[in-house]
């Protein structure tokens, strides 16, 4: 499963002052942008000396956050900690130094964040959302779940909110049917989602409807054949079936050797 953490760019060129007519700006503040063209951008705009406080906090974050699209996370989270310094009541740039922090699997420190940018911004769906992740990954999952439970009240049309608490209810093994509409209704806002089509086949796995498992995993291998996890529990369900399973578990070892002690945490063996 690839959970997934919320990052937001600040696309700040209205705080800057003439940055609209920079190209440098532009790039700098472009989602979209070649990370390294925009890194460039971003640097030549801070060293400048034309921008304000406000100016600089813009192109600190959107060059944290290309660096973050590269995996330079050390790099891009000193990024957003300079632009928390001079902006420290902004909620999002907690949410985003957090997820940054998330990717580099410092969930602790991440979570940390993610408290100060709900402090900051109680209406903040995202940053319950990845409240809601970091909690996941350190096993919280009551706690997480209560979090999901947040941010679906505050946005209901976003589709990995769903997917998320889902995900925790699985792994829970309570509530099943509850962890299956939840499925459900992200794959009915999203219905090319892979992640959900995976957590949605651990759901049905769960309650031994290996056939129905198959089957969404089946769909979540065609949209993103490069998930172990799906490899693994379809392999599962298939032996559960009268299957043999064999080379999809040893496929999914092959893609994350780890895949099967991290479901053992689960309390799901393989049985070869």
């Amino acid at each position: 499963m690839k959970r997934i953490w919320m990052v937001l760019l600040c696309l700040a060129l209205s705080a800057c002052s003439n940055a609209a007519a920079d190209p440098d700006a532009v790039t700098c503040a472009d989602a979209d942008a070649a990370a390294d063209a925009a890194i460039q951008a971003c640097t030549r705009l801070l060293e400048s000396g034309k921008y304000d406080a406000s100016g600089r906090v813009a192109w600190l974050s959107n060059r944290g956050l290309h660096r973050q699209k590269t995996g330079r996370f050390d790099e891009a989270a000193e990024d957003l900690s300079k632009a928390i310094s001079l902006a420290p009541d902004d909620a999002r740039l907690y949410l985003s130094r957090g997820a940054t922090l998330g990717m580099a699997g410092q969930a602790e420190q991440a979570l940390l964040d993610f408290e100060r940018a709900i402090e900051l911004d109680p209406q903040s769906g995202f940053g319950y959302m990845n409240r809601a992740t970091a909690q996941e990954k350190l096993g919280r999952y009551a706690e997480s779940a209560a979090s999901y439970d947040t941010a679906i009240a505050l946005i209901p049309d976003q589709w990995d909110a769903w997917d998320g608490r889902c995900w925790v209810r699985a792994i829970v093994g309570k509530d099943l049917d509850g962890a299956l509409a939840d499925c459900e209704r992200a794959l009915q806002l999203r219905p090319d989602a892979a992640n959900t089509l995976n957590t949605r086949g651990f759901v049905l796995f769960r309650q031994g409807r290996f056939k129905d498992a198959i089957a969404s995993y089946n769909e979540s291998i065609q949209r993103d054949p490069k998930v172990a996890s799906s490899y693994y529990v379809r392999g599962l369900a298939r032996q559960a079936s009268g299957e043999d399973g064999r080379d999809d578990i040893a496929k999914a070892l092959s893609l994350e050797p780890a895949v099967e002690q991290r479901y053992a945490g689960y309390g799901i063996n393989a049985a070869l």
